[in-house]
């Protein structure tokens, strides 16, 4: 199967979001998945195409508010949120 990448503009996209990044949290760190407390909520988003590796790829834009506990905020600092993280996407900056 191809993978599927959901855009902002989606009504799953946060879930799916939240998803993939307790799902990664508690790969790196042995902590369940239950006992992750995490809030996503989206401010200010957009849809963009960028084209990287022989190949046009959906990327989402924008500003979210995650509320977490701070090692896993920290955590999810040092290694970006979403997919294709080992190709320079899903850096991310903590803004005031």
């Amino acid at each position: 199967g191809k993978s599927y990448y959901y855009s902002c503009d989606e009504e799953q996209f946060i879930p799916k979001l939240k998803d993939n990044i307790i799902t990664m949290l508690e790969t790196f760190t042995g902590v369940e998945k239950e006992k992750i407390p995490m809030q996503i909520d989206s401010v200010k988003t957009k849809k963009t195409v960028t084209y990287a590796f022989g190949s046009n790829i959906t990327a989402n834009l924008g500003i979210y508010k995650i509320s977490s506990d701070p090692m896993f905020l920290n955590l999810l600092y040092k290694l970006g949120i979403g997919s294709r993280r080992s190709e320079g996407f899903g850096m991310f900056e903590i803004v005031g």
